[in-house]
């Protein structure tokens, strides 16, 4: 195989779709399992007197703050030169499918640690190679752009947890049936 890195800089529409692209991938691997698990346990946030707006902070800050930061040194990249670029994007996409990769093979075997971790790291590899040389594969991502939306949404709407999101009221109703008034309004008389 040889690889032959682009001498043209990115165009900036190849560099926001490249940013999108590790947005999806970084939603897949990372924001639908944590939001997933914290979707189903709503007491996560109860017991910890989160707000709305503590959970909805904490949603969107992880969806969108990293897929940024990766945006803005893939930026800085670009600035160096179009091979440092490519290489850094590359270096991103690698980094975030051999987690994803890591994540798939323990749902199907148990092994020797090292050898998921390398066989994930070699999946990842031939995975970013391949997203940067196969159509098919970069035109899927271009559609997985919207992951990352969909899946805050489908947190905050219909997960558990969307009744911390939004809760139904505020109010305590109190029951006295089971109370004598007499017992407590006795010293009175």
């Amino acid at each position: 195989m040889n690889f032959e890195w682009t001498k043209e800089p990115p165009t900036r529409r190849q560099w926001l779709f490249g940013g999108g692209h590790l947005a999806a991938l970084w939603a897949i691997t990372f924001v639908q399992p944590l939001l997933d698990l914290l979707g189903k346990n709503p007491d996560f946030f109860v017991a910890r007197d989160n707000s709305p707006g503590d959970v909805l902070i904490l949603a969107i800050g992880f969806t969108l703050v990293p897929p940024l930061i990766l945006l803005a040194v893939e930026w800085v990249a670009k600035l160096i030169s179009p091979q440092v670029y490519y290489a850094v994007h590359f270096l991103f996409f690698w980094g975030i499918a051999t987690f994803l990769f890591v994540g798939i093979e323990s749902n199907f075997f148990e092994g020797p640690t090292i050898l998921m971790v390398l066989l994930a790291l070699g999946l990842g590899a031939l995975f970013a190679y391949a997203v940067f040389r196969v159509v098919f594969l970069k035109n899927l991502m271009d559609i997985l752009i919207v992951a990352p939306v969909v899946i805050l949404l489908l947190f905050v709407f219909t997960s558990k947890s969307s009744d911390v999101i939004f809760p139904k009221s505020d109010s305590v109703s109190i029951s006295f049936d089971n109370i004598h008034h007499a017992g407590c309004l006795g010293h009175l008389r």
